[in-house]
């Protein structure tokens, strides 16, 4: 507390005010050495009793816990992989980024020593964190390996926005080898709270006003794109009802935690996914990664047909979206028959033969009758 005893805290200079012991006079200088041979003997003590550096440290120099706090907050990054820029069909590789940690520890086990050998200055202690992969583990990944659309142009604006919010979560990602990718995960919550409005979902086979409709076009779509790329799908789900926009037992449910979309990377190298609504009206997703050594195709055929029953003519006015007048009826509902399908996965040589033909999906979508309001 003397005069000229500054007291300050920076990034890799001198702290605790060490440097202002310059500026006092010898005797200042020897009361000091004194005083940091008491403090190095408890360290040392407390070190030998089995207590961490910091926690010597910090009973030595309360608040020491909380500076180390700060350094961490200014100093820890998470590294960021190599990636691709999918902005155009020619991908570009975005070179990675390390990320760096503040390592406690060996920060405070310097300080300690160094009060031990009268030195004044403390360096503080940080690590290279290295990322997953680097450029040159994905230079040879820019390859199309597949691509799938659907179109939703008919769709209403409430629908697209949610189609777009699902198509922008998962655009870009990365696949690493051996890892899992779920869709669920991808695209987050989706309520109200992240921007996701109500339109039609299927719920208990009939089509009903929902929070997140339209994200299934979205699943469906990178589910086809993900078995035509030749990556393994872990978890898939059918609709209750036959879906407009694709084949039936190539749709892909999903819906709150019960029923995901997962996608294994079974290739050593990663993929990355590139999502798009092109035009307002065509949901594109590409795979990217090496060049494949098949090429895949997909079959659906349907088993039996179950036909649908009568329409229901119902008399509440407030399920039609347009007045009636008396004696006038509105469609609210075409009918849907029942089917049984099934799909295979073709697998083809680079020549065109066929490698190996594999039954993946077996779904029964239940019929639907039509609804018309009758006034």
């Amino acid at each position: 507390k003397q005069d000229g005893f500054s007291n300050y805290l920076s990034h890799g200079v001198e702290i605790f005010g060490l440097e202002g012991i310059k500026r006092l006079n010898t005797e200042a200088r020897r009361s000091f050495a004194i005083g940091i041979s008491i403090i190095a003997m408890y360290l040392t003590f407390g070190k030998n009793m089995g207590f961490s550096y910091e926690v010597c440290a910090n009973f030595m120099f309360p608040g020491i816990d909380k500076v180390f706090d700060t350094f961490e907050k200014k100093i820890n990054t998470e590294p960021i992989s190599a990636s691709l820029n999918l902005n155009s069909d020619t991908p570009q590789i975005k070179e990675e980024k390390f990320g760096e940690k503040f390592l406690r520890e060996e920060t405070a086990k310097e300080l300690i020593n160094n009060l031990n050998n009268n030195k004044t200055v403390v360096h503080i202690k940080t690590q290279k964190i290295l990322p997953k992969f680097c450029k040159n583990d994905i230079k040879n990944c820019k390859t199309k390996k597949s691509k799938f659309s659907t179109w939703c142009g008919n769709s209403s604006e409430s629908r697209k926005n949610n189609i777009r919010l699902a198509l922008k979560s998962i655009n870009e990602k990365a696949i690493l080898p051996g890892e899992t990718f779920s869709f669920n995960e991808a695209t987050g919550g989706r309520g109200e709270a992240n921007g996701y409005q109500k339109a039609k979902i299927i719920s208990n086979g009939k089509y009903v006003e929902g929070t997140g409709g339209g994200v299934c076009q979205v699943s469906t779509t990178l589910y086809n794109a993900a078995l035509l790329a030749g990556l393994d799908i872990v978890e898939v789900h059918p609709h209750s009802l036959t879906s407009s926009y694709i084949a039936p037992s190539r749709d892909a449910m999903v819906s709150g935690s019960f029923a995901d979309l997962k996608i294994k990377n079974n290739f050593d190298k990663p993929v990355f996914i590139s999502a798009r609504l092109v035009n307002s009206q065509d949901i594109v997703i590409k795979i990217y990664g090496q060049q494949n050594q098949f090429s895949y195709e997909i079959n659906s055929q349907i088993i039996k047909t179950t036909e649908h029953g009568i329409d229901q003519v119902s008399t509440d006015l407030s399920l039609s979206p347009q007045k009636l007048s008396a004696g006038e009826t509105h469609r609210v509902a075409w009918p849907k028959d029942g089917l049984v399908s099934e799909a295979y996965l073709i697998k083809k040589d680079n020549a065109g033969h066929v490698v190996e033909k594999q039954k993946i999906r077996h779904d029964e979508y239940q019929p639907m009758n039509g609804m018309v309001i009758s006034a």
